[in-house]
C-alpha cells in the first residue's frame, strides 16, 4: 500500500502498488464513500489504481467537507498533480458524484499541461443536467434513508447501526447538496475518450442522461449499461470490473508511453 501525502492527512492513496502496471488510474468514490470503496479492486497487473479521499470521511472525517465542487476540486488537484507518472497513460473513474468530480478535475488540470488519456465514468448524469436532481438532501431522516434505500446504496450494516447513520447522513446530505448546487459553465471541450457506464434501471441516471456526456469530448464517447439500478457497481460488479478492464487495455495499447492527449485548447459550450 502506497499514502501520498499532500498536507499531513494523505489525499489519495495506492492499495496495491503495480510494479508492471501500463495505465495509473485514478479513482473517484461516489457521494458519501471514501477511498476505500476501492479497496480491493483489483484489474489486474496492467492497471494500478490510486484512490482519492474527499474531505469529511474516512481517516479525513475530521476535515470540513467541501462545500461546493469548486473547493473540492481544488482540495485534490495537487494530489493528482504530484501523482501524475511520468511514464505512464493516465485514465480517471469516477462513479456518480465521482464522475463529476473526476470531470471537473480534468479541466483544472489542462492549464497545468495535463489531460487524461481517457474518462470512464459511472452512474451519474451529465453535468448540465445536475440542477434537474430532486434535492432529497433537504428530506427528513426517515424520507432521505427510504431514497437511499430505493437507490440501493445504503449498506444494511449502516441502516441498522444509528452510531455509523449518525457520521453517514451528514456526508450524504452534503454530497448530494453539492451535486445538485452545481451549475455548470461553459468549458474547454475535453479531447480525450469518454466512456460512460449506467445501470439499466437507474433513477437518478437514466439513458438520455449518461448520452448527454456526449457533447464533452471531441474525442470518442461510449455507453454500456449493465443490469441493475444506480449502484450497479455492487450488483454487476463482476462485470462491471471486466468490461472497465477491457477498456482500459485498449486505451494503453493504442498509446505509447507518454503520449498523452494534447490539452484541447478550443472553447465550447458544454451545457
Amino acid at each position: 500500500m502506497t499514502i501520498t501525502n499532500t498536507a499531513a492527512i494523505p489525499r489519495i492513496i495506492c492499495f496495491q502498488p503495480k510494479p508492471k502496471a501500463k495505465i495509473r488510474l485514478f479513482a473517484f468514490p461516489h457521494a458519501g464513500a471514501g477511498a476505500n470503496t476501492y479497496r480491493d479492486w483489483d484489474l489486474g497487473e496492467e492497471v494500478e489504481i490510486w484512490a482519492l479521499q474527499y474531505p469529511g470521511r474516512e481517516w479525513r472525517r475530521q476535515q470540513p467537507a467541501a462545500a461546493n465542487l469548486a473547493d473540492l476540486t481544488q482540495d485534490l488537484v495537487t494530489s493528482i498533480q504530484d501523482n501524475w507518472p511520468a511514464n505512464l497513460p493516465v485514465a480517471f473513474w469516477g462513479y456518480s458524484m465521482g464522475a463529476i468530480v473526476a470531470h471537473s478535475l480534468a479541466h483544472t488540470l489542462l492549464p497545468l499541461g495535463l489531460q487524461p488519456s481517457a474518462l470512464f465514468l459511472g452512474a451519474s448524469r451529465a453535468p448540465h443536467m445536475l440542477p434537474e436532481i430532486d434535492p432529497i438532501h433537504l428530506l427528513d431522516d426517515d424520507s432521505f434513508l427510504e431514497k437511499l434505500r430505493y437507490l440501493g446504496g445504503m449498506p444494511d450494516a449502516v441502516l441498522q447501526e444509528p452510531a455509523l447513520l449518525e457520521l453517514a447522513l451528514p456526508i450524504l446530505r452534503n454530497d448530494f447538496a453539492l451535486l445538485v448546487a452545481h451549475r455548470e459553465a461553459s468549458r474547454t471541450v475535453l479531447n480525450c475518450p469518454i466512456k460512460v457506464y449506467g445501470g439499466s434501471r437507474d433513477s437518478l441516471a437514466n439513458r438520455e442522461q449518461l448520452a448527454a456526456w456526449r457533447r464533452y469530448t471531441h474525442s470518442d464517447f461510449s455507453l454500456r449499461l449493465f443490469n441493475g439500478n444506480h449502484f450497479f457497481m455492487n450488483t454487476s460488479r463482476g462485470q462491471l470490473l471486466a468490461t472497465l478492464k477491457s477498456d482500459l487495455r485498449v486505451i494503453y495499447h493504442q498509446l505509447p508511453v507518454n503520449a498523452e492527449p494534447k490539452a484541447e485548447s478550443r472553447l465550447a459550450v458544454a451545457g
